[in-house]
């Protein structure tokens, strides 16, 4: 708590099970960092070498990586990516360049060592945030902040369900909110998103939606309200 708080940006290694927010704390340290919303700022660019290529998004202070088991793993790829993102000197602006890396736990350790020369070698002009479902490795260690994130207790997701719901000064049954703990699999994001499918949104804005035990709850709720 007193690391996000805190004025000074340092490198963080956010890791924890899958569905705890550790996404959305990266982009709050980033947020309060730039004392702006970037998430509307991001756009998609692509890096080639040879015939492989990796997307990642470009916004004003920042880039964001997404990692699978098979984009990050051709070395002279993620070479000319960090040429590309990695600031060299300081920009005109106050704001060090940030790069948020989600899934870090696929990389693989020469492409680990490969990104521990950048940080040290260029840490005067840029702050990365690295997302994982594992612990730090030790190659990070010494050169980022680990911080993990728990997952919640039965009467924390319940507080939040009650909290955003009040928020939009909408009813609800404890019930209800009951239920949607139990589908949620423990997944703090999937809690969230659940609720406002149900009660805030229309079940047309999550067209990617498939589960039917979300689609049965959805009706059920728009029943009972």
């Amino acid at each position: 708590y007193n690391i996000i708080k805190s004025k000074d940006i340092l490198n963080l290694y956010i890791y924890g099970k899958e569905g705890t927010g550790k996404y959305s704390l990266g982009k709050y340290y980033i947020n309060k960092y730039i004392n702006n919303d970037m998430s509307n700022n991001l756009n998609n660019e692509i890096c080639e070498y040879e015939s492989k290529e990796i997307l990642y998004k470009r916004g004003n202070f920042h880039y964001e990586i997404m990692i699978n088991k098979y984009n990050f793993t051709d070395f002279n790829l993620i070479i000319k990516l960090l040429d590309r993102i990695v600031y060299k000197n300081l920009k005109i602006n106050k704001f060090k360049n940030i790069i948020l890396i989600k899934n870090i736990h696929y990389v693989r350790l020469n492409i680990i060592k490969l990104l521990k020369t950048y940080i040290e070698k260029y840490y005067n002009c840029n702050i990365f945030i690295f997302i994982s479902s594992l612990n730090i490795p030790k190659e990070f260690k010494g050169i980022f902040t680990p911080i993990r994130i728990p997952i919640p207790n039965y009467d924390e997701f319940i507080n939040l369900g009650k909290k955003i719901l009040e928020l939009e000064n909408i009813k609800y049954k404890i019930v209800q909110l009951d239920y949607i703990y139990k589908i949620s699999d423990n997944s703090l994001v999937k809690f969230k998103n659940i609720i406002e499918l149900s009660y805030i949104n229309s079940y047309e804005k999550y067209k990617d939606v498939t589960d039917n035990k979300l689609k049965f709850l959805y009706k059920l709720i728009k029943k009972n309200n």
